[in-house]
């Protein structure tokens, strides 16, 4: 362990560059993700080159990522399959030589599947490979039966409406969707006419073959299975939406015909290659490229479409079919950079304390956070990880699509989150994570740490964490606080229960280490209310001069920082809450950002 006997706390804020253009951001898409930088400061604050850091939910592997570049061991796991696919994906190095020749060899072979994505130029009439296919959902008006789609020109309604335009009639999409999906434009780029990448109209004919393929039996591969194994195709989990996923049964309900035929040979090509390494490299690459493959990636009007948030499974009403094979290639080409980068980390010198080279080697496997039986006790220098936080992401849900093809699923009964159609409730999640921090406890070495990074969730969850790690036997010595630039996709959308600044905790199992269950005091909401009026009002007198200091953002993160670290139990409002309560006080100039 660290070579100070009695380690301190990290007591300051963590400043987060929010890594969103880093390579590991760009090589791989997961619902969550901790910057590296912020867990290799942490890391690096706690441990000393050699030391084993542990992250048993370690979801895509930045723990992992970020202790190889330390030359720290790890032992990283989670329960989900796919999460644990692209753990490794992250920190196994590869020759990417061998990666070059493997994929030139696949292309060889596929040759002829890539075909499919052939079109004509409107100029010259020359067979060209397509980019990407506009599609509209068909739909039907009950009042005159006239079927209709979208413009793409105009992109779809925020509200949700259509208007027939033979009648004016105005619907509710959902009502009047068909359930059938119809081409209308394709975008290609032509070597002959030697003119930028170009939209046309899809020919009759190619639209026909296309949606041929949209009524052929495309699910009968091994790989298509029903969501979440539900056979009769109704609500299948807390993911599915009424109006957005009726006809959706089955994983290659997510896929156009031709790109789910397309992706299930790719995948059993990349199956036969012989080098392990270079076989799981190329894996990690084609599951970075299935959301992107899929009817999740939305069309927008003069632009090149977007892919969906990794956190939900909303299908839009005007889609982008993307060419597989492009989507690959790009992918291939990031984790080229990827593996690279690995092998330069794995080269360089970082000495123990013993003066012994440490190289950052570790193992990624599929594991129950409540059941660490490989770990001997009192054994692991540091754990640091991003929890799962109620009900906020759904991973056996959003995981089920690559699972699919990797051949093994989460098991969801065991997931430790808040899911209404498995009917675990707050009490039971929090029950279960309970679990997880005594597993903790009891593999860390006396003095060690623990640092749980709270990312998008509720303040009564965070009290809730705490009542866990305290009744453990885990001291609170800090919270501190990750300072982000920007919001994410779920902040936005979750604005008025989370904040830009993600609390940390760190705690710490005592060196005379025998867990003690003790008797916390907690306050009602109404008292955590008051005491959190206090204490923002304090926070605004104090930290007047700092930047962000006028925001409510910057002020309930301050607030929630100082009500957890206190001895008790305390509930801290949400932001949206705080600003109201302190709008009663007279404070009515707070902004909310």
């Amino acid at each position: 362990m660290n070579s100070d006997p009695e380690i301190s706390p990290l007591n300051e804020e963590i400043v987060s560059d929010n890594g969103k253009g880093s390579l590991f951001y760009r090589v791989h898409p997961y619902p969550t993700k901790v910057p590296p930088s912020i867990l290799k400061q942490l890391i690096e604050h706690y441990t000393d080159p050699g030391d084993l850091v542990l992250d048993p939910f370690c979801g895509s592997g930045a723990t992992g990522y970020a202790a190889k570049l330390s030359g720290r061991d790890f032992s990283i796991s989670d329960l989900s399959p796919y999460a644990v696919h692209i753990a490794r994906g992250y920190t196994e190095s590869c020759s990417t030589d061998a990666i070059d020749d493997a994929l030139e060899t696949i292309f060889t072979t596929l040759k002829e599947t890539r075909s499919t994505y052939k079109t004509s130029c409107r100029s010259c009439g020359r067979q060209v490979e397509g980019r990407y296919w506009v599609w509209s959902w068909e739909f039907e008006c009950p009042s005159c039966e006239s079927t209709w789609t979208l413009d793409p020109d105009e992109g779809q309604s925020g509200r949700g409406k259509v208007t027939c335009p033979n009648c004016d009639t105005e619907h509710s999409q959902s009502d009047v969707y068909t359930g059938r999906d119809v081409p209308l434009r394709v975008a290609y780029k032509c070597p002959e006419c030697n003119t930028k990448a170009v939209e046309k109209q899809v020919s009759p004919e190619e639209q026909d073959r296309l949606i041929a393929l949209e009524d052929s039996d495309i699910g009968s591969s091994r790989y298509d299975r029903p969501m979440m194994h539900v056979e009769d195709g109704t609500e299948w989990g807390d993911q599915y939406r009424d109006g957005n996923h009726e006809y959706v049964n089955s994983v290659s309900s997510f896929f156009t015909g031709r790109n789910w035929e397309v992706l299930v040979e790719l995948w059993e090509t990349l199956e036969s290659v012989d080098d392990s390494q270079v076989r799981h490299a190329l894996e990690f690459a084609f599951t970075a490229s299935l959301y992107t493959s899929s009817k999740m990636v939305r069309c927008r009007p003069n632009r090149d479409g977007r892919s969906n948030n990794p956190g939900t499974l909303y299908l839009p009403p005007l889609a982008l079919e993307q060419n597989v094979f492009r989507v690959f290639e790009r992918r291939v080409k990031k984790v080229r950079k990827l593996k690279d980068k690995l092998s330069g980390a794995e080269a360089q010198q970082m000495l123990t304390s013993d003066g012994i080279a440490a190289r950052g080697e570790g193992t990624v496997d599929v594991r129950d956070a409540r059941d660490l039986d490989d770990l001997k006790d009192n054994t692991v220098d540091y754990v640091v990880t991003d929890p799962p936080f109620g009900d906020s992401l759904q991973y056996a849900e959003l995981n089920f699509i690559p699972e699919s093809f990797i051949g093994n699923f989460t098991e969801a009964e065991n997931e430790i989150v808040v899911n209404e159609t498995r009917s675990v409730s707050e009490t039971e999640y929090l029950d279960r994570m309970g679990d997880a921090f005594e597993e903790a406890y009891r593999v860390i070495k006396p003095g060690g740490y623990m640092s749980i990074i709270f990312n998008n969730t509720s303040p009564l969850v965070w009290a809730g964490m705490k009542r866990h790690l305290l009744k453990t036997g885990f001291d609170l010595p800090a919270v501190t606080g990750i300072v982000k630039g920007h919001a994410s996709k779920n902040q936005t959308v979750y604005a008025g229960s989370t904040s830009r600044f993600d609390p940390v905790f760190h705690a710490r199992k005592p060196k005379d280490a025998e867990p003690e269950s003790i008797e916390v005091v907690e306050y009602s909401e109404q008292e955590s209310e008051e005491l959190a009026v206090d204490v923002a009002l304090d926070v605004i007198e104090e930290d007047s001069d700092k930047e962000f200091a006028d925001s409510i953002a910057y002020i309930h993160s301050q607030v929630t920082q100082r009500l957890l670290e206190m001895d008790a139990i305390v509930h801290p409002p949400s932001p949206k809450t705080l600003k109201s309560l302190l709008e009663e006080t007279g404070q009515a100039d707070i902004i909310e950002a």
